[in-house]
């Protein structure tokens, strides 16, 4: 862990045309807190990390070798997203001499890159299907892989590996930006992963006849592949998600969420991703009373408009917030006279993403 912060900082400083001896606040702990953790969080993070590299260390010395073959490169997969993720973060204000910083940098041509998003992409998938690949063997193994299929695996991980990849390029999987992996994009890692997966068999089954294969452990290559592919391209949400649950604001405009639909859903993201607003979602006001108890993201609705001067006394609400702009104008008043009576205020959607 020590070693890639000081590797993180390194990097991000000659990119960054600064001097590696020169001091300042670029280190993991301080781009964990400028995400919004508070220094304990932070701590508590980098212990959790070294804990799991130590466990990963005593396991790997008391495994057998092939299972520290896939041991050690996964957690430093595991490792690299989390640095990658901290990468983003800028600790760095703008250099004022441009011409300067050029001169400083490491060198312009490796600074752009790391710009070059497809590429990185690209050599994480490579990795991903090598370690898929071999995972798939040594389970179906129990660890241990014998001849003759251990030198049949080594012998097709060129013709997996490029397969699968083109594979990849056609089914339009490289198109997307994984920060916005979401449900939607499921048809197209399902196409890609299944797709790559039947060509490379048709391959495997043209130049081998699958003599010396194992067909348990091809159909866990794919089920191994897909889970690895699809959980990648949303870690980066995954982490994002993780870090709002240390960095939340614990302070701000108490607020009620007035719709519990495809409305209120977007604004609770908006108001637990953009902490500038300085509004605390605290609960959920729904019409329909079979949403009572219900949680989204963590939020529950707490009643109905009827029920506002309770919630109000009860949660220490200071405004209320309505979700959708399809309101008609007569419940908008009505609700209105409700947030009067119960001594809050009301905005609606347009205003409170402002």
């Amino acid at each position: 862990i020590p070693i890639i912060d000081t590797t993180l900082v390194t990097v991000s400083r000659k990119l960054a045309g600064r001097a590696v001896s020169q001091g300042g606040r670029d280190h993991t702990s301080h781009r964990l807190v400028a995400l919004g953790l508070s220094e304990r969080a932070a701590a508590l993070t980098l212990y959790t990390f070294a804990a799991i590299s130590g466990a990963t260390a005593v396991a790997v010395r008391n495994l057998p070798w092939q299972v520290g073959a896939l041991v050690v490169p996964a957690f430093g997969l595991l490792l690299t997203f989390f640095v990658v993720y901290l990468g983003r973060v800028r600790v760095y204000a703008p250099v004022e001499n441009e011409a300067e910083g050029k001169g400083r940098a490491l060198l312009p041509t490796l600074a752009d890159f790391t710009y070059k998003r497809r590429i990185f992409e690209v050599l994480h998938d490579v990795v991903i299907i090598l370690l898929a690949y071999y995972a798939a063997f040594l389970l179906r193994f129990d660890g241990h892989l014998t001849e003759p299929y251990y030198h049949r695996m080594v012998e097709s991980l060129p013709i997996v590996l490029a397969v699968q990849l083109v594979s990849f390029l056609v089914f339009g999987l490289y198109r997307g930006l994984w920060r916005y992996t979401s449900l939607q994009d499921l048809p197209i890692l399902f196409r890609a992963v299944v797709g790559g997966w039947l060509a490379t068999m048709v391959a495997l089954g043209f130049v081998w006849r699958f003599a010396d294969f194992s067909r348990g452990a091809l159909l866990m290559d794919m089920l191994l592949l897909g889970v690895a592919i699809g959980g990648t391209r949303i870690s980066f949400r995954l982490i994002r998600v993780w870090m709002m649950r240390f960095s939340a604001p614990r302070y701000g405009r108490r607020v009620l969420i007035y719709g519990a639909g495809d409305g209120g859903e977007l604004l609770l993201r908006e108001l637990q991703n953009n902490h500038e607003l300085g509004l605390l979602a605290i609960g959920f006001v729904d019409d329909d009373p079979q949403k009572r108890g219900r949680m989204i993201h963590g939020v529950r609705v707490l009643g109905t408009a009827d029920e506002l001067s309770s919630m109000v006394g009860a949660h220490q609400v200071d405004e209320l917030v309505i979700s959708t702009s399809k309101l008609a104008e007569d419940k908008v008043t009505l609700i209105a006279r409700l947030c009067g009576d119960a001594g809050i205020q009301m905005r609606r959607l347009r205003i409170a993403l402002e």
